[in-house]
């Protein structure tokens, strides 16, 4: 997020790979699956616009996507604070489909990962440095 130059945030040849679509989409999918069981929750909501279709003029700025990020973070947090057995017990969420807590974090990271790479490639394509695959 922060390699993207201001002028570079909200722009780009390919509208599902505008850098702040992408971001955006990494954040509330990560806030999406962390979610407890029961907890509501609403695509777009935090923004009020939706990643994929909304306009870019309205699409979060970088330091908006940062502070989301440092607020999903903390709940990732405590997912892997969570007891190992834990993690191999059927999920509270996702159960009824065969689901573990480990098969929904490792979903998630592997989403991530996908949508990193394709950031990754737009700051190859566009001449900015990447940052370190660790």
């Amino acid at each position: 997020v922060e390699r993207f130059p201001d002028a570079e945030w909200r722009t780009g040849e390919v509208e599902l790979l505008v850098p702040a679509r992408v971001a955006c989409h990494v954040v509330e999918t990560a806030d999406y699956y962390f979610r407890a069981p029961g907890e509501a929750f609403a695509f777009g909501g935090r923004f009020g616009v939706d990643w994929e279709t909304g306009d870019r003029a309205s699409l979060p700025d970088q330091d908006q996507v940062l502070a989301y990020l440092e607020a999903v973070w903390r709940k990732g947090e405590a997912w892997l604070s969570l007891p190992a057995e834990l993690l191999l017990e059927p999920d509270p969420v996702y159960g009824d489909e065969g689901m573990t807590r480990i098969d929904r974090l490792l979903y998630l990271l592997r989403h991530t990962h996908h949508h990193v790479g394709e950031l990754c490639t737009e700051l190859r394509r566009r001449g900015i440095a990447r940052p370190g695959w660790r």
